[in-house]
This record gives C-alpha cells, structure tokens and sequence, in this order.
C-alpha cells in the first residue's frame, strides 16, 4: 500500500481544527488512543500500534519505508492486524530490541482519500499529520499537490513542517518513554 505524507508541529490546536471545520471535515470520526512499539530493524521502520477504540482493542504490526524530507513524501506500507500482540511484542523484542515507545491520542478527520490526524503526542507535543492514501493507479504528483495544498490551507508555516517520524523526535530529543530501551545499530 502506499500514501503521501506530510507532518507538522502544531502550536495552536483550535485555529487547524477551525479550519478543517471550514473545509467540510467537520469532527473528527475517531479518537484513538496508540502506542507504537518501534523494533531495530537495518531498513525502514517496524512497529507494533496498540489501539484501543469504539470498536475495542485492536493492534496492528506495520513496516514501512519512507525518505526524511519537511515536505509531501511518499510511503510505502504494509499491515497486518493483529488479535493478540503480547506474544508477537515479546519476541520481536526479544529478537531485535526495541528502539522506543511513542504514546499518543490521535483524532482523525477524513477529506475525501485524505485522512488527517492532529495528533497529542506524549513528551513531543502537538502534531498534525496528513496521509493521502494513493489508489492504484493514482498519480503521485497530484498526491502530493493535495497534502501540499491542505497544509496551506489549514495555515501550517514551512518552519513547522518535520522531515523524520516521531520515532526519530523522540531520539532526537533523547525521549524514553518508561518500557522502552533504545538500541542503535
């Protein structure tokens, strides 16, 4: 699967939710509650996503690879959904150590193929993260005019805009979160 992304700090909550109010995205359709579990990996990123929702607990081991850059970029992924993630997290920390933890409540807001997420992310702050979902077939130049596009409309400044995940916030920032040990290759 693949999407273009785009992430940004966010340093007042109100005013990007006023304005996706304004484009029509309304309230968010969910609050989610995660924790991405990050493993050692030699290329791209691994990480299990605990959740809980209205739909009760789920979880979710994602790989991914995507450049650093501040602007639209696109992702590669893959999911698989998980029922019972404690064996799994146990061995995959066991087997490749675990780099961080990150926390986070997630509100979700959808545009049509576009969901975006302003994001309270535990020891980093407030974030809003935009995720164009590509169809197949979907061009990816028009991908990234529309995530382009949407953090100027909801006012985001250049400045604000992260090149790396929040993965690599936290390490920037020297954050371990209690549970996790970093581990570095």
């Amino acid at each position: 699967m693949r999407n273009v992304e785009i992430k940004a700090r966010v340093q007042n909550l109100s005013s990007v939710i006023s304005r996706l109010e304004q484009m029509g995205a309304g309230t968010p359709t969910d609050t989610l509650k995660q924790v991405d579990t990050y493993f050692n990996v030699p290329s791209g990123r691994l990480k299990l996503r605990e959740l809980e929702d209205s739909n009760g607990d789920q979880s979710e081991l994602i790989f991914y690879n995507r450049p650093d850059g501040p602007g639209p970029k696109m992702s590669e992924y893959e999911i698989v959904v998980l029922e019972d993630p404690n064996e799994l997290k146990r061995l995959l920390s066991a087997a490749l150590g675990v780099l961080a933890v990150v926390r986070k409540v997630r509100s979700l807001f959808l545009i049509d193929i576009t969901r975006i997420h302003l994001d309270q992310v535990e020891q980093l702050g407030s974030f809003l993260e935009i995720e164009v979902v590509l169809p197949e077939n979907f061009p990816l130049g028009r991908a990234e005019s529309i995530a382009g596009k949407l953090i100027g409309d909801l006012g985001i400044a250049e400045a604000e805009l992260v090149e790396g995940s929040y993965l690599d916030l936290m390490l920037e920032a020297g954050v371990t979160p209690p549970g996790s040990s970093r581990l570095y290759t």
